[in-house]
């Protein structure tokens, strides 16, 4: 989904933001609910796997009804595969309640893409209590999207921890956003070193944002560098944007003429793109 950003004042206009569903797993620990017996544990696991094997050889609907089965019996990944599998389907609703079901069985992939449908709905107060969940139970998704809907409310300071957290667990998005906000506080030093992070990570956006910090620096060399990574990286907007920004320092005779106008030389956007690996 689309959501609009609260800009920070003086910082330059940013772009939308988006995040996304987490995909499927291929694989993964598979435990059913407190209580659950020796056959239903198998079964779950069964109905799992086999779900997994049909949807890799295209029997969406075989994978389905595995998936169900696995649900049925209490499997956390078989609830979170069947939302996705019902997502890329168009049953909405019907995702949602089994995002709910892999939620309340303790997972947080889960709760993240919970809070995701129902922030779609417009039921904002139990996106960010889904995703404080998913963040509690030390997932980084679930941190980057707290982020991106406490920076949209207008909260900088919290919003400004959670990138944080995404980012100690080795979120490339969290990095980036975090580098944005610490920017536009002032924290130059702490912007630039949450950038490199992101671009160390492969990280589009994080790379572009670096090179237009290192422009502002004076740093052309090192700026070139970032703009190239991001042009490799990034998908047509980005690279568009890396490519105009990179012939202006090309073009450029001064430092001040290379980082160019904020709001317009070198927009920015956080990218609020889960990841599962």
């Amino acid at each position: 989904m689309i959501v609009a950003l609260a800009l920070l004042t003086g910082l330059a206009a940013l772009a939308p933001l988006t995040r996304r569903l987490m995909p499927l797993r291929a694989s993964g620990p598979t435990t059913a609910s407190p209580g659950a017996g020796r056959d239903d544990l198998a079964d779950a696991a069964a109905g799992f796997e086999l779900g997994v094997l049909l949807e890799q050889r295209g029997d969406l609907a075989g994978a389905l009804a595995a998936y169900r089965r696995g649900d049925e019996r209490g499997d956390p990944d078989s609830a979170f595969n069947l939302g996705a599998l019902l997502v890329k389907r168009g049953d909405l609703a019907e995702a949602l309640a089994a995002f709910r079901r892999a939620d309340e069985r303790g997972d947080a992939g889960g709760a993240s893409n919970l809070g995701l449908l129902l922030e779609e709905r417009g039921d904002i107060a139990g996106a960010l209590t889904a995703y404080r969940r998913a963040d509690a139970r030390g997932d980084a998704d679930g941190a980057f999207n707290l982020g991106g809907l406490l920076a949209e409310r207008g909260d900088l300071a919290g919003a400004i921890a959670a990138f944080r957290r995404a980012d100690e667990r080795g979120h490339s998005g969290g990095a980036s956003s975090l580098g944005l906000l610490l920017e536009g506080r002032g924290d130059l030093a702490g912007a630039l070193a949450a950038y490199r992070r992101a671009d160390d990570r492969g990280d589009a956006d994080g790379a572009f944002n670096l090179g237009a910090l290192l422009a502002e620096y004076g740093d052309l060399e090192r700026a070139e560098a970032a703009y190239c990574h991001a042009i490799e990286r990034g998908d047509s907007e980005v690279a568009e944007k890396a490519r105009a920004a990179l012939k202006k320092l090309h073009q450029s005779d001064s430092d001040e003429q290379a980082a160019g106008p904020r709001g317009s030389g070198s927009p920015r956007k956080l990218n609020l793109a889960s990841r599962r690996s």
